[in-house]
């Protein structure tokens, strides 16, 4: 993956580390994160935009394999001179936080929430993540989907995932400061017998006193409703800035807007 600055066209940083197709990016604050065919995310650390000049050096590398992840830019003066040493101490590190691992097929999308706290990853193993974008912890599994989850979309406590099976589906996600899922099913709204569940990892032996007080702290995460309409498989979904409106698009040659809400 590439950062360029937007006003003047300059290539800033080269991302460097997947071992396959990068399928999709996302900006939020200081983090990139990026997607592949090669089953994970990455998330990396960038800079303030005032800082510009990006610095050739390894990657922090968290758990990936020998040849590491690299952010490199472009050299701007010979490496011997003083100008150059003198940039040198300017230039602001660009790295690797960390690798997302859990998907069992190519990640498609992803999406940031608006405040950046939580990344929504969508898949061709049938579902979606949303992760802890500051820590890279796995917050949740959204399952139900009976064939690729092509986009995901993000909206206040909402998140909307496209699928090849031809449907939308709107999840009600908790306020960020809930972060701890519960394990549960989720209420499903026609959907067939096998539901959709929304899970997390657990965290304590489920006997345990503190499994039992963590239990309580726990938020749920749910299937408000599945949207079918469309014919074809979904590509996208947007949602309005105010999260009021969901707009999808199809291989049926339609897009459709419904109510969020």
């Amino acid at each position: 993956a590439k950062i360029w600055d937007a006003a003047t066209g300059r290539l800033e940083a080269t991302l460097e580390g997947h071992d396959d197709e990068v399928t999709d990016c996302a900006h939020a604050r200081t983090r990139v994160a990026t997607t592949s065919a090669d089953t994970t995310v990455k998330l990396w650390i960038v800079p303030p935009d005032d800082a510009r000049d990006l610095v050739v050096r390894p990657a922090r590398t968290v758990g990936d394999p020998p040849h590491g992840a690299t952010a490199t830019s472009r050299p701007r003066r010979g490496r011997g001179t003083p100008q150059h040493q003198q940039h040198q101490q300017q230039l602001v590190p660009v790295e690797l936080a960390t690798t997302l691992r859990g998907h069992k097929a190519p990640v498609f999308r992803c999406t940031f929430a608006r405040d950046g706290a939580r990344l929504a990853t969508a898949s061709g193993d049938h579902t979606a993540k949303i992760w802890d974008a500051a820590t890279g912890r796995l917050e949740a599994t959204l399952e139900g989907h009976d064939d690729e989850v092509t986009d995901c979309a993000h909206a206040r406590t909402r998140v909307a995932t496209t699928s090849a099976d031809t449907t939308v589906k709107l999840w009600i996600v908790p306020p960020d400061d809930a972060r701890d899922l519960v394990v549960r099913p989720a209420r499903t709204v026609g959907d067939p017998p096998h539901g959709a569940t929304a899970t997390s990892r657990p965290r304590r032996g489920r006997g345990t006193p503190q499994h039992q007080q963590h239990q309580q702290q726990l938020v749920p995460v749910e299937l408000a409703t599945t949207l079918r309409g469309h014919k074809a498989p979904v590509f996208r979904c947007t949602f309005a800035r105010d999260g009021a409106r969901l707009a999808t698009a199809s291989g049926d040659h339609t897009a459709k807007i419904w109510d969020a809400a």
